[in-house]
Parts: C-alpha cells; sequence; structure tokens
C-alpha cells in the first residue's frame, strides 16, 4: 500500500514537471516567433540584432553596427526606448523599423558600416563611398537624411572649382588663326560646340592658333582619379611635338578636367573633341 502511494506521489510530480517544462517550451516558442516577426532578437545587449525592413527589403543588423557611428538617425533610433522610437521612425504592420529609402543604396552604406565596426577603425577621414559615381547623388541624399552627411565622398576640388571654356574654334578640324591659350591657365572643363577633351594624335593646322595642342596618354577610366600625361604642341612643319608642357587630367564622373599650362609658344591652343566618356 506504501509503495502505491509513493508510486502515484511519483507520477503527480512527474506530470507537473512536465507541464511546466512545455509550457516553459511553448513561452519560448512564442517568444521566438514574435522576435521573428518584430525583429527584436537578443544576445547580448551590445549584440541585439534587429530585423529591418528597408524600402520593403528585409535587412539585418547588430545594434553595435547600427550605431557605431554616434549622432545619426540610426544611433538615435536603435537607443531611444521603445515609446520614443515610435515617435522618430515608422513602423511596419509587423512592428518591425521601417525605412523607406532606396534597399540597394541602404545595403551598400550599411556594408560600410559593418566592415568599419569589424575592424574598429575609427577615423576622422572616413568616407561612405557610393556603388557607382552615377548614384552618387541620390546616395548623398540618403546619407544625409540617416544624419551622415559629413561622411560622403569628398570630390577632387578640380572638379567643382575650373574654368570653361565653349569656343567652337577650338574643334579638331577647325581652321587656323592667331589665338593662344596663355590666358587659359590651371584646371580646364571644355563643353557643348568645343567639344569635351583634348585630342590624343597629332592635329593639322588649326583650332584657331598656329600650333596645335594635343594629349600624349590617356585619359582616367576610373571616377575622381587622375593621370599624368604629356600636352604636344605641333608647329608649321607638323612635327608632332615640337614642344611641350606636362598635363594631369581628372575624371569627374560624367567629365574631364585638364590642368592646363600656358602654351610654350604663341599663337598655339589645344585641339578639342567630342568622346563618349561612359
Amino acid at each position: 500500500m506504501v509503495s502505491l502511494i509513493k508510486t502515484l506521489q511519483f507520477a503527480v510530480v512527474l506530470h507537473i514537471v512536465r507541464g511546466a517544462l512545455f509550457n516553459k517550451s511553448q513561452t519560448m516558442s512564442s517568444s521566438l516567433s514574435m522576435m521573428k516577426q518584430t525583429g527584436n532578437f537578443h544576445t547580448s545587449h551590445s549584440n541585439e540584432i534587429f530585423l529591418l525592413n528597408v524600402g520593403g527589403e528585409l535587412m539585418y543588423a547588430t545594434r553595435d553596427t547600427l550605431t557605431y557611428i554616434p549622432n545619426t538617425v540610426l544611433s538615435s533610433v536603435i537607443l531611444s526606448t521603445t515609446e520614443n522610437r515610435s515617435k522618430l521612425i515608422q513602423h511596419d504592420e509587423n512592428g518591425r523599423i521601417f525605412i523607406d529609402l532606396p534597399p540597394i543604396l541602404f545595403k551598400h552604406a550599411l556594408e560600410q558600416l559593418r566592415r568599419w565596426k569589424n575592424r574598429g577603425n575609427i577615423s576622422a577621414d572616413r568616407e561612405i563611398l557610393p556603388p557607382s559615381w552615377h548614384v552618387k547623388n541620390e546616395f548623398d541624399e540618403m546619407l544625409i537624411s540617416l544624419g551622415l552627411a559629413k561622411y560622403r565622398q569628398n570630390l577632387p576640388i578640380e572638379c567643382t572649382l575650373y574654368n570653361v571654356s565653349d569656343d567652337p574654334s577650338r574643334h579638331v578640324g577647325t581652321g587656323g588663326g592667331t589665338l593662344c591659350d596663355r590666358d587659359l591657365v590651371g584646371w580646364t572643363r571644355f563643353i557643348d560646340r568645343a567639344g569635351n577633351v583634348i585630342v590624343r594624335q597629332a592635329p593639322g593646322i588649326g583650332c584657331g592658333g598656329q600650333k596645335s595642342g594635343w594629349l600624349l596618354g590617356t585619359y582616367p577610366t576610373e571616377p575622381w582619379t587622375t593621370t599624368l600625361s604629356t600636352l604636344c604642341y605641333t608647329d608649321e612643319m607638323r612635327i608632332p611635338c615640337r614642344a611641350w608642357t606636362p598635363i594631369r587630367t581628372t575624371h569627374c564622373g560624367s567629365f574631364l578636367v585638364f590642368e592646363l599650362r600656358s602654351p610654350p609658344f604663341c599663337p598655339a591652343r589645344v585641339c578639342t573633341d567630342d568622346y563618349n566618356l561612359n
């Protein structure tokens, strides 16, 4: 009889324990399901994982990555309380943080933040580079909206400060003259009927002068890069490089600029032509 009572007591205790474990498992499963929906995963506080809805595309990122650069929209949102967070940014129907930005551009910026965080390379001269110069303006607008304006890629100074020449008389194939480039010194961009580049082969007499300038070298192919070449000048005897000066050329994304020096004699002018940079 005593043995039977003990057996029944053990069975009751076992049933209670199993019930408690089942309830705990159900609670954990429910919590995990909720975290998957809202994107609030917790490992440690610093490695808390967030599931973001960026323009309809879901992306994972840790708290450390999103807050790596302080005083930005991302860090303010992540570090705020749940109540304040709702006032700072939108949420989707599942409670995930919603960021109304182009997913491709945001992902590109997020990858760079992630690399910086993993390497721990805090530096004052960091730049978040766009995936392509074709979308640089849109990418920069996104960085500004996220509070990351100072991390935009800086353009070479010559891409913003330059002379402009639209004189069609310097285009290759025009007749000669007495004009000279002695006053066209410094970074220069050629536009419109003047063409957009200095020619890369020796032209005949023309381009508004008696001695024609042409570029012996290559144009830069990557945006924001500069090449060093030789600016040759022909003469009346058609000697292709009767005199020369060094010249730098910078790729400014959608156009080239050329650093001109005063020609070694007059009347001399650089000859220009049309060129498809893309």
